[in-house]
Order: C-alpha cells, then sequence, then structure tokens
C-alpha cells in the first residue's frame, strides 16, 4: 500500500479490500460456490477495512514494513463482517470467566 493511501485512511473509514479474502484462497482450484458476502449480485465489491492502530508495529526482520491488523466492515451499513474473526469478537463480551458472544 502507497503511503499516501495508507494515511489517508488512516484519517479516514478506512479503505477498500477485496471481499472475495473471506471465500478464496490460493488453494481453491476455482471459486465454484457463490458467497453472502461477495457474490455476483453484489459485484464482488469491496468491503471496508479499517486499520486498527492499536496494533501498529514495524517488522525488523522485514526491513522495518508497517504492519497493522483490520476489522472489515459493510460499505454500506458499516456494519462488522460475520466473517471477520475480529468484526465477531468486537461483539463478544468477558463475563468473570467466561467469554459471551451474542449471535
Amino acid at each position: 500500500m502507497s503511503k499516501d493511501k495508507l494515511l489517508g485512511a488512516v484519517v479516514s473509514v478506512g479503505f477498500g479490500f477485496c471481499s472475495l479474502i473471506f471465500g478464496w484462497d490460493i488453494h481453491d482450484p476455482v471459486c465454484t460456490q457463490e458467497l453472502t458476502i461477495s457474490n455476483k449480485e453484489n459485484g464482488y465489491c469491496d468491503l471496508m477495512a479499517s486499520i486498527d492502530l492499536s496494533t501498529f508495529r514495524c517488522i525488523p526482520w522485514e526491513n522495518n514494513v508497517l504492519f497493522s491488523l483490520v476489522s472489515f466492515f459493510d460499505p454500506k451499513t458499516s456494519a462488522p463482517i460475520c466473517a471477520d474473526p475480529r468484526g465477531v469478537l468486537h461483539g463478544c463480551s468477558w463475563y468473570g470467566m467466561y467469554f459471551w458472544c451474542a449471535v
């Protein structure tokens, strides 16, 4: 990601990210099943990726390349994406020793 795009994403709501990341991996020969998140009907739309600045790091063994985790949101509703583990965990709470998630 270019420096300008990164800085723009930090000061705004985020940046567009291909939704196929949640349904396709390098070992799939062909993406044969349409996904709810990414499909022909929604035009394989981009999701909104929001940078979590609390996870920002420089990776010293990779020439100090910048690293940060992102959370994914629906670009129309701003709701967390159900397939994003970080989005699911944002809807969970700790109660004593127990971890509860609303489904």
